[in-house]
């Protein structure tokens, strides 16, 4: 009988543990969904990517990086100038170094207000009577029905530093900032 005995408490032991790891690793992938800012991982994500403005595409230099720490991103590396179908497409004489972004938005949320805050205040939203506005969040947002939101930004580099303030419908307000600290490459695009 002892050995036997000794043998079960051996086992419900070893079960012990690894329902134990079980749970810790449940926990531990549950924490990533409560997005709440406070505490943790920002729901919105950045990343470099292609931009096509009507008919003319952006892409990032190979030497164009980005960083993204909760609401904190830096961009760094070097930026190369725009080719001229590039700069005429932008429509800005004085920019002359732009960083293509895809910026996702929260999966869980419905956007209402989106702020750009850069050398000017730019405001996506659902009421037309919001101040800086500049178009519809349908005019802003690049996914598909049915797809997560995300919009393509194409930034003037020149532009150290840009705020991004996502409201969505539930009240919930999400800040991220920007910051570019590339160097801006007198090389252009090929044309």
């Amino acid at each position: 009988g002892r050995i036997m005995r000794k043998i079960l408490t051996r086992l419900s032991m070893f079960m012990f543990v690894i329902c134990l790891s079980f749970v810790l690793v449940s926990c531990g992938k549950s924490n990533g969904n409560n997005n709440q800012n406070g505490g943790g991982a920002t729901a919105e994500k950045v990343s470099l990517s292609k931009v096509m403005l009507e008919d003319v595409e952006f892409e990032n230099s190979k030497e164009t990086k980005i960083k993204q720490e909760n609401g904190e991103i830096e961009v760094s590396g070097t930026i190369d100038a725009m080719s001229k179908s590039q700069k005429l497409k932008y429509g800005d004489e004085n920019v002359t170094h732009v960083v293509a972004l895809k910026f996702s938005f929260d999966k869980e949320r419905t956007l209402s207000k989106f702020e750009i805050e850069g050398k000017q205040t730019k405001v996506y939203s659902t009421d037309k009577n919001t101040q800086n506005y500049v178009g519809s969040i349908t005019d802003l947002l690049d996914s598909e029905d049915g797809e997560d939101s995300f919009c393509y930004l194409i930034l003037s580099a020149e532009t150290e530093e840009y705020k991004f303030v996502s409201t969505y419908t539930d009240g919930t307000e999400s800040k991220v900032k920007l910051e570019i600290e590339a160097t801006l490459a007198t090389a252009t695009v090929e044309e």
